[in-house]
């Protein structure tokens, strides 16, 4: 996957400037300050994926210690320039999980998960790296937004479906598309008690600007769950 955001790094970010892609718009005026509501605002964070570092940026500005992942080094190096305060490391979550010697008091996943095949993995690391009474936030492409794709099979139906990242041509990835129960189970199985569904849709207002959206206009668009380690 690095090689391949690596690679369209340019494309993507020139799309994120000339507002290409009304996902760009969607995240920053919609769906992160649906995550950001669910955030306390002091404490350490880490933020999983962060990729070019706009929402790490938002997250600097509400917590005392903020640390970033990501597995492109091009993502990377943007994310540092934007990002002054925030500690940043190179690792293929897919694979492993960052060696830091601390506890953090949240962690966020932001549109990470549907890469991720394996989350048991993923979701044991997160419980030993928070401290007690912390909490993570996760944040996915909500299950029904799939219902307008051509292999969509139904939402008990768990399976891959290729999409391309930001609509750049030759740049499709592979989505995992789970149920609201696999995501909870993913999680609870390993002590987390889940606090807070927010299921984001796309307000009116958004479909006046980018018509695009109105197919998804009357169904939730992101799923963000919060769960808290007891």
């Amino acid at each position: 996957m690095t090689n391949l955001w690596d690679k369209i790094s340019k494309p993507y970010l020139t799309g994120l400037k000339t507002d290409k892609n009304a996902d760009f718009a969607y995240e920053k005026l919609v769906n992160s300050l649906s995550i950001l509501s669910l955030c306390s605002s002091s404490g350490s964070v880490l933020d999983l994926g962060c990729g070019d570092g706009r929402f790490t940026r938002d997250l600097e500005a509400r917590f005392n210690q903020v640390y970033a992942v990501d597995y492109s080094d091009k993502m990377l190096e943007k994310a540092k320039k934007l990002c002054k305060s925030t500690r940043f490391f190179n690792c293929d979550l897919q694979e492993t999980f960052p060696k830091l010697n601390m506890k953090f008091d949240a962690i966020i996943c932001k549109l990470l998960l549907m890469y991720i095949k394996n989350l048991d993995n993923l979701a044991s690391n997160i419980f030993r790296h928070l401290s007690p009474n912390g909490y993570l936030i996760i944040s996915v492409t909500h299950p029904l937004k799939w219902t307008t794709n051509l292999n969509y099979q139904g939402y008990l139906h768990e399976t891959e479906i290729k999409f391309p990242i930001a609509n750049i041509p030759d740049t499709e990835l592979e989505f995992s598309t789970r149920t609201l129960q696999s995501y909870i189970n993913a999680f609870t199985k390993h002590g987390f008690v889940l606090e807070t569904i927010t299921e984001t849709g796309v307000p009116d207002s958004f479909v006046i600007k980018y018509p695009q959206y109105r197919p998804f206009q009357y169904k939730p668009y992101r799923l963000n769950l919060k769960f808290i380690k007891p």
